[in-house]
């Protein structure tokens, strides 16, 4: 087994990050990426980055990986102890070591939310409950201490255990934000790796702020049939992913994405995918896992009707991009408009697909336009807000900014509120694009605003919901929650919500900030919400939909799907669209969550999906734009 290492470099550095890989063997290497954060010693990074050099080219005998790790833990300890560094501190860094062994593949972290496994045009997080031949496990400390006394640098550390099965070559992607996915599955997809030797690329890009790496593994000797392995037996066959694997010992070493179980090596248990609901006023209970398409049924849930039942989902048109369509779409007049990553925004025909206009940007567009009046509003990569004529395509105004925009504008008002990079929110004037306001945060700003009773809603990625004053951008409130905020609001009938990297959806009051209730997942969410008929729409990246009751925050039902959910879900005539990062457009029913058909788009999906009277409009990361028909008998007619 051999590896190879792809680095990406920022265009413009602006950190000290430490990246190091030693192939001391074909048996063995280790591969670390520290990247520097604010508030941490950059001494400490340094230290630490020498220590885990220095003691793992001193081990001759790479008998017991779990020994070096925990050793390496206890170095890194003693020195943030040195240096004053805090658990808490640490937890904020982000710290990642990857011991490759004869038998598996170890990730000693300080944080799993920047691990990534890329697979076939897939890339799924480290931390998705459900992969084969992936266990989680913790570095010998006892639990019970480590879960009431947590004070010790060494049990901030999750840990990885990855196991030999023959199935395709995968990369490991380290340090990487899920802004930042699409650019590195663009190169890895255009072939920089090769699968026949060990090399070390560089790339750089200017749609990354920090250096990531990525570690391929291959087989280097021979290449095994499936059928022939002795005591091999095959994983069955999930749907989303389809695919078989089969297990053997440790003459391969590779990553699998597919599957089902996770378990604990350390102990051997079964690691829960908690889903929990309360409330501001009462805790609740646990909320049992159903099945993946199970209904969870609460109060009056009413039955699908007959046009619901024959809906099915068939390809109308689709065009195909150089880059990846991350940007949403709107409906104008006939047309569909969009952002693509290759410098455009489109206006196509909703019927043939043909080409109404195009309007080319300094840069890439990830954001998602707004309609406003007969403008369409949008912003690109390099800070660049415009309004175009939504007929023409042509030019009214371009605003440049001083960061980097994915954030997707509102528009209340006549003025247009956008995030950036640089931590401000910006207000601007919809006629002509001068800035009204502005209000600085704590951290970047990456998820899309909304607007309602005289405010616009921010999510910053300081952790902090950020309610201001629509006229003078003054801060009316502003909400902690348990982490980043890295995806969009939703707010109406006085309630604001959204998702944090925590795994809970919160519910704020519009007026005051306070909290009415809050919803936990399995996993980080990331997805903008739906509000629609008392209820609310979303995604996580524990490849669930779910759907809660808007007043208390009470589960009506979840929906598994194959992959993360980061789009925005979509309800149309009694119906819920939205895409996965398994490439799938669901279409599910709004009051049960019954899965009435998919269709497979050819790659992840990002695009939050928009329908039409009689078709659903999506890109997705591999270029596409597709029309979706959702009522066969039109084309049939």
């Amino acid at each position: 087994m051999i590896y190879k290492e792809l680095t990406f470099q920022p265009e413009v550095e602006r950190n000290r990050d430490l990246a190091y890989s030693e192939y001391a063997s074909r048996e063995r290497s280790i591969h670390v990426l520290l990247q520097e954060q604010p508030g941490v010693p950059a001494r400490f990074l340094l230290d630490s980055y020498r220590e885990i050099v220095s003691q793992y080219l001193s081990v001759t005998n790479l008998s017991s990986p779990e020994r070096l790790l925990e050793s390496l833990a206890v170095s890194v300890e003693g020195i943030g102890e040195r240096l004053g560094v805090a658990a808490a501190e640490f937890q904020e860094t982000r710290f990642y070591v990857v011991l490759r062994t004869p038998g598996a593949i170890y990730l000693m972290l300080s944080r799993d939310d920047g691990v990534f496994v890329h697979a076939g045009g897939e890339v799924v997080p480290i931390s998705t409950p459900g992969l084969p031949g992936v266990s989680q496990g913790r570095l010998g400390s006892d639990e019970i201490q480590n879960e009431l006394f947590s004070q010790r640098l060494r049990d901030a550390f999750k840990v990885y255990k990855l196991d030999p099965i023959p199935f395709g070559t995968r990369d490991i992607i380290l340090g990487c934000g899920e802004e930042e996915v699409s650019t590195v599955v663009e190169v890895l997809e255009e072939g920089v790796l090769l699968d026949d030797v060990v090399h070390r690329d560089t790339v750089t890009s200017r749609f990354i702020t920090r250096k990531l790496l990525v570690l391929r593994f291959l087989e280097s000797t021979e290449t095994h049939d499936t059928a022939e392995l002795v005591g091999a037996r095959t994983w069955p066959q999930r749907e989303g992913w389809g695919r078989r694997l089969a297990w053997i010992g440790t003459s391969v070493v590779v990553l699998a994405v597919v599957g089902v179980w996770a378990v604990d090596f350390m102990n051997g248990d079964d690691l829960p995918n908690p889903v929990s609901r309360e409330t501001a006023v009462t805790p609740q209970s646990v909320v049992d896992e159903p099945e993946s398409n199970r209904v969870v049924e609460h109060g009056n849930a009413v039955a699908p009707s007959q046009a619901l039942a024959e809906v099915r989902l068939s390809e109308g048109w689709k065009e195909s991009y150089s880059k990846g369509v991350t940007s949403s779409p709107v409906l104008y007049s006939d047309w569909v408009v969009f952002g693509c990553r290759d410098g455009s925004v489109y206006a196509l025909d909703q019927e043939t697909g043909g080409l109404v206009w195009r309007y080319q940007t300094g840069s890439g567009v990830g954001a998602s336009p707004a309609i406003h009046g007969e403008s369409v509003i949008g912003a690109d990569y390099e800070g660049n807000v415009f309004a175009l004529s939504a007929t023409t395509g042509k030019s009214r105004w371009n605003r440049k900014l001083p960061g980097r925009i994915v954030s997707s504008p509102s528009i209340s008002g006549g003025k247009i509120v956008v995030g950036c990079y640089d931590g401000y929110a910006y207000c601007l004037n919809a006629v002509n694009g001068t800035i009204a306001w502005k209000h600085k945060t704590g951290g970047r700003i990456r998820g899309g605003t909304s607007a309602a009773d005289g405010k616009f809603f921010v999510p910053s990625y300081d952790g902090y919901l950020y309610a201001l004053d629509a006229s003078t951008g003054d801060v009316a409130w502003r909400h902690r929650v348990g982490g980043k905020i890295a995806g969009a609001t939703a707010a109406k009938g006085g309630t604001v919500v959204v998702g944090g990297v925590d795994g809970v959806i919160y519910a704020l009051s519009t007026e005051d900030g306070s909290l009415r209730w809050k919803y936990k997942t399995g996993a980080p969410v990331k997805s903008a919400p739906t509000i629609r008929s008392g209820r609310v729409f979303v995604g996580s990246n524990d490849r669930y939909v779910y759907c809660l009751n808007l007043a208390d925050g009470d589960l009506k039902w979840r929906f598994q799907t194959g992959g993360l959910v980061l789009a925005r879900p979509r309800v149309h005539e009694g119906r819920v669209y939205v895409g996965s990062y398994d490439g799938k457009l669901y279409c599910l029913e709004a009051d049960t969550g019954k899965v009435v058909d998919r269709f497979d788009t050819g790659g992840p999906i990002f695009s939050s999906p928009v329908a039409g009277k009689n078709s659903v409009y999506l890109g997705n990361n591999k270029g596409t734009f597709i029309c979706v028909d959702h009522n066969t008998k039109r084309r049939a007619s």
